[in-house]
This record gives C-alpha cells, structure tokens and sequence, in this order.
C-alpha cells in the first residue's frame, strides 16, 4: 500500500468522511472520487448537472431547447471571459453544501469541494486566481472560498496561482436576492487590478468562482484583468451554474 493511500485511509478512520450536503457519513473506499467522494448516494443522485444544451459562453442553461447556441445576453452583450466551466447546476444538495462551505463557515470542505471543479486544457491556461472578495467580507468570513478552491485546482493542473493581482475595491450590497440588471449595476467597478500589469499582461487568466448566477461578477472581474490588467484571455469555472432563465 502506497503511504499516501495509507495516510488517506488512516485518516478517514479517525475523522469518518460525511455528505457535504446532509451529514451522512459516506461508507465508501477513501479513494472515490468525484460526486460520491463528497455526496450520500441519495444526494448525489439529486445533484443537478449541467443541462446538455446550454450557452458555450456563459453556461446558461437551456431546459426547453435541444441545441447548443450563444444566449441572448452573450450575443447583445458578449462577456469579456471566453468561457465558463462547470459540471453543475446550483441547486439541491449542492447548492447545500456551497451554504455549509461559506456560512457555516467550513473551509475543510475545500478540498473536496474543488474535486468538483473541472479542468480546462492545462496548455490554454497561464495562471490561476480567485475572484477576491472585499477586505470587510474576507474580514467578516474568515476566509475566501474561491480562493481555497483555486488554490487546490493550481495545484492539480500544476499551474501558478495569484492572489493578489486582482482586488476588489467596491464592496457594495450582498448579491443574493437581486435582479440580474440589479446585480451588474451592483458589481460595476469593482474590482481593479493594482500597478503590476507585468505579472498579467498578455497571458491566459482561469477564474475560479463557487457559484455564477447572473455572470455580473465574473464579467466585472474579467472585464478588470483585461482592460486593466492586459491580460490575454480570461476563462472561468465554477462550481454550479444557476439558471436564471426558469
């Protein structure tokens, strides 16, 4: 037995894996990976994932069409990110366990939270960084959750990971409960990319975001890095995708 896999099983004896979602302890190998490493069977089945038809941009889901084309807003108005990434739709006991994660707080659930993320290419992709949270709201939660996420995603795609070359300088309203027109007059200006373009400029930036609602933060943030920041292209993923259309 190799002395990682022995570590690993060690320490599921002493602290017994559980659903991020409802508690449950999970008896399974220590080695599962993806959905059941972090569901019960019964919320993994009640996982939402990605419609197959949805926005290539943005990953707007799309419930009632079978084909695969820009939505309306990416074509009205094309988003300064080329993409986002994700295999989730946020909803049920994911969006469950996003709650434990931020609010309980509960940044142990970093690491198999961020199994959830996919890769992109690893050659499409320069460095690695979190969409910053306000220094009062890092303050008041103790932590930055997608920076946790982004942290162990560098890792696996062995790529650099930067956590300052962004800022967010506007702290503004929570998000939660608001429109889409609502959030994006919210989020406008709020984040800015300090006097060090040299670290950015001209390469190829991944965003790392828990959930993406209406796309006004993750297009306020890239919007940042490539005006201000020169940087080359912006991709994003993210754990769940919300579908605001519904």
């Amino acid at each position: 037995m190799k002395p990682s896999r022995f570590l690993s099983e060690f320490l599921d004896f002493i602290f017994i894996p559980r659903c991020l979602a409802c508690g449950q302890m999970l008896v399974r190998p220590s080695h599962d990976s993806g959905i059941h490493r972090c569901f019960c069977d019964i919320c993994a089945d009640a996982v939402l994932p990605l419609e197959p038809s949805h926005c290539p941009r943005c990953a707007e889901p799309f419930s009632a069409d079978t084909r695969t084309h820009l939505c309306g807003t990416c074509l009205s108005h094309p988003p300064p990110f080329q993409t986002i990434h994700t295999g989730f739709e946020y909803g049920g006991p994911l969006a469950q366990a996003i709650a434990r994660y931020k609010y309980q707080p509960a940044p142990f659930m970093a690491r198999e939270l961020a199994g959830l993320l996919p890769t992109p290419p690893v050659n499409a992709v320069d460095l690695v960084m979190p969409v910053p949270l306000h220094p009062k709201k890092l303050t008041q939660r103790g932590f930055n959750q997608s920076a946790l996420l982004a942290r162990f995603l560098s890792r696996k795609m062995q790529r650099p990971c930067d956590f300052s070359a962004l800022r967010r300088i506007r702290h503004g309203d929570a998000q939660v409960g608001k429109g889409k027109q609502e959030r994006i007059r919210n989020m406008k200006t709020a984040f800015h990319v300090p006097d060090r373009r040299h670290d950015i400029a001209g390469r190829h930036i991944l965003l790392v975001d828990d959930v993406v609602t209406t796309t006004a933060t993750v297009r306020s943030a890239a919007n940042a890095l490539k005006i201000q920041g020169k940087a080359a292209s912006v991709q994003v993923v993210c754990l769940g995708r919300a579908a605001t259309r519904r």
